[in-house]
């Protein structure tokens, strides 16, 4: 019996993750289930390997099993894990984060970037007495902010969070919570942005920037100091944990330390956290996000020459979304995968890809001139979009 035959039978709707179904992929051609992965390679329950596009859904930046990262763990085992007071390395790499992410005044750790949004939003809420958040997309599970998407299975109507529109923030409103890039970094964006965070000052609106996916994948490592936009408190996660759980919610000094009921029995497990140290000490010295995100600029430069009229990528160059004809992009991703190139419909870049630009463009020429050639026909079932990106869409 197949993996994925057996997951239907044990775990809700087959996968634990939304973006990991089978469905979000062309089913019946893509693997479902992993056992391994080494650098910028996947391997899949059937031994297969994989060039991996999708990096973990973006919580992959250095590669998979880095050894640096990979022996932090290992110690962590030995040191306990999960203690029963705080622990010295959560004050280590709080006072690393504040060295890089000057908006970070004072912060929590937390195991998810879900966990961290709803956290920010509480403390919003606590510190300003309102109790209307605007929200612009996606940011995490909780109910609160899928309400605003219908159906909203599960969720009760909620009168106090509601949809950004344009910047029109008021007296009412605690907060705005808000991506501040998802794939427009252009200086009209930046405008944008800077006008709202005048609005939030004018009338008294906290605003958070939830940078989840795009802390430590931005030059300076965050959007805030890219565009030299400061929000009142910050949210990111995903890289920040080396590949574990881990997320940060931070910001003003006076905010962070209201009056509000934020807790988590394992947001100072060691391991994360002593990675997350590791993780920054490596964005200083070893890997300068400026090299990644100038290997990017060339990638997919190099990638939109190769795919011209079958599939394009728009976005920053750590991260993006694949565009074009739906039939076309499935088209894409199958005959890449069964070249042995893994991409979902919203690409991340890994440092190990860098080594690797030759090899790659050699295999998306191949896939590209079979599409041209015309005779490629989809052998399984077409993607389908998953939640969050259909919350950005709209």
């Amino acid at each position: 019996m197949s993996t994925s035959i057996r997951a239907n039978k044990c775990i809700a709707s087959g996968a634990l993750t939304n973006s990991k179904r089978p469905e979000s992929f062309v089913r019946g051609v893509y693997p479902t289930h992993l056992i391994s992965g080494s650098g910028a390679f996947l391997t899949d329950v059937n031994g297969k390997r994989f060039v991996d596009f999708i990096c973990g859904l973006g919580a992959s930046l250095y590669g998979y099993n880095h050894h640096l990262l990979t022996d932090i763990g290992v110690k962590a085992e030995s040191l306990g894990c999960t203690l029963s007071l705080s622990t010295k390395y959560e004050v280590e790499t709080a006072e690393r984060v504040q060295e890089f992410f000057p908006v970070m005044h004072k912060m929590r750790f937390l195991k998810t970037g879900s966990e961290a949004c709803t956290a920010a939003v509480t403390i919003a809420r606590s510190y300003t007495k309102r109790s209307v958040v605007l929200s612009d997309a996606y940011h995490g599970w909780n109910p609160e902010f899928v309400s605003l998407t219908p159906p909203a299975f599960g969720c009760v109507p909620n009168p106090y969070i509601k949809k950004l529109v344009n910047n029109q923030v008021d007296l009412s409103v605690a907060a705005v919570i808000i991506e501040p890039v998802i794939t427009d970094f252009s200086d009209e964006r930046r405008k944008w942005l800077t006008q709202l965070r005048e609005q939030c000052t004018r009338f008294g609106t906290l605003l958070i920037f939830d940078e989840t996916i795009t802390a430590l994948r931005f030059p300076g490592l965050s959007v805030s100091k890219y565009f030299n936009i400061e929000p009142d408190l910050m949210v990111f996660g995903k890289a920040l944990g080396g590949g574990s759980a881990l997320a940060c919610v931070g910001g003003r000094a006076d905010v962070m330390d209201s009056e509000y009921f934020v807790s988590s029995t394992f947001a100072g497990e060691i391991g994360p956290i002593m990675k997350a140290h590791k993780v920054l000490e490596m964005a200083k010295i070893t890997h300068p996000i400026d090299r990644l995100w100038e290997f990017g600029k060339s990638f997919w430069s190099g990638f939109n020459s190769i795919l011209e009229g079958h599939v394009q990528y728009e976005g920053y160059p750590t991260r993006g979304i694949l565009t074009g004809d739906p039939f076309r992009k499935a088209l894409f991703m199958q005959e890449a995968c069964k070249a042995g190139l893994l991409f979902g419909a919203s690409p991340f870049l890994m440092y190990p890809h860098i080594q690797m630009k030759e090899e790659i463009f050699s295999i998306l020429r191949d896939v590209a001139l079979k599409l041209k050639i015309g005779n490629v026909k989809l052998q399984g079932e077409m993607p389908k979009t998953a939640f969050a990106a259909k919350v950005r869409q709209q």
